[in-house]
């Protein structure tokens, strides 16, 4: 039958319409580009080949359905390794380590997009005008934390629109350009950066040969990327590794890019020159050696165990002195181990009472 050929005869007109991914490009980023070559609006094309399936009100960057990626391999003849690597999923393998479990809220040191409804709350993902003015594509690294700034044009990475302060949302974006969904401006093609950088951050920088390598440099040795990140986070929830500007209650990958920029340039001081910056940690130590082995912290904090005392700290395991309240409060914002049963306990001890 002579006519507009149908987008079931992949054989003869293939589907991917000569879209391939590009290096580093991000799952949606393609899948947006892949129905600008059929010159179909994205949300009607994608639900005709995968009816009841939920895309665009989902991070499908983190976790996609299997359906995508399913479909990318049918009709465009993709390999699944080259579609898995469109995915976020290799990053959180390298940062969290082979246990990881995939949630949908948000993950280790990987921007959320905040996804409520059919909105996006978070600035989750960044983007380099420059970049974007180039190549149309938006790319995998924008969604890391400790990623600030581009190292190709060595400029700080926008999260929002200059114009607006929106998040950056492609898929409600006019295809093809960087028009704000919001306050409908293309403001990221006018950024203007007065002064370049002279370098990329350091704390980017290691944590990007981490990334690439598995490990992180110390005087002492290498770190496993996995064991830094969970000794990090151990040591943030002991109390001895604090940034003043950080949101009270708010993930690290939820704050502004200055103060990740700060952030990760003091986590790239304190590993660079460990274990000799163990000094100041011990200062700021709330914990106990006990409670230390509890956690079962990676290798490279044994060091500190030794500097421990053999009780429990008298700070997170006597009972409050002050109000019910500040205690509650006190135990949500610290997060001791244990702390969950030490709120339940007292909460248990003032209905006696």
């Amino acid at each position: 039958m002579v006519g507009t050929p149908s987008l079931a005869q992949s054989e003869l007109f293939p589907f991917h319409r000569g879209v391939f991914p590009v290096e580093g490009e991000l799952l949606s980023s393609y899948l947006l580009r892949l129905a600008g070559a059929h010159s179909a609006d994205h949300y009607r094309f994608y639900s005709s080949l995968l009816p009841r399936v939920q895309l665009w009100n989902r991070d499908i960057d983190r976790a996609s359905s299997g359906q995508v990626a399913q479909l990318l391999v049918d009709r465009c003849r993709l390999t699944p390794a080259t579609v898995d690597g469109l995915s976020l999923r290799s990053y959180e393998l390298a940062i969290s380590g082979p246990d990881l479990r995939v949630t949908p809220g948000r993950g280790t040191w990987i921007n959320p997009v905040g996804i409520f409804h059919r909105t996006r709350t978070l600035a989750g993902l960044q983007v380099c005008p420059h970049c974007l003015a180039e190549a149309k594509v938006y790319r995998r690294i924008w969604r890391l934390s400790f990623v600030t700034c581009c190292p190709y044009h060595l400029v700080p990475l926008n999260s929002v629109c200059p114009g607006c302060s929106a998040p950056i949302v492609p898929h409600r974006q006019l295809p093809g350009t960087s028009v704000c969904h919001s306050c409908h401006i293309d403001h990221l093609s006018r950024t203007r950066y007065p002064v370049e950088l002279v370098a990329i951050p350091p704390g980017q920088q290691m944590l990007m040969s981490a990334l690439a390598g598995g490990t992180a440099s110390t005087l002492s040795g290498r770190i496993p990327l996995a064991d830094l990140v969970r000794g990090i986070g151990l040591l943030r929830r002991w109390g001895m590794f604090r940034v003043p500007m950080c949101a009270k209650g708010v993930g690290i990958e939820s704050q502004s890019p200055f103060v990740r920029w700060v952030y990760f340039d003091l986590i790239h001081e304190l590993i660079s020159q460990w274990p000799d910056s163990m000094a100041r940690l011990m200062v700021k130590g709330r914990i106990s050696r006990q409670m230390f082995d509890q956690s079962k912290p990676p290798a490279w904090l044994t060091c500190i165990r030794d500097q421990l005392s053999l009780r429990h700290s008298s700070k997170l395991r006597a009972e409050p002195q002050q109000s019910l309240a500040s205690w509650l409060r006190y135990l949500k914002q610290t997060k001791p181990d244990g702390w969950r049963e030490m709120r339940a306990s007292a909460l248990t001890k003032a209905v006696r009472k």
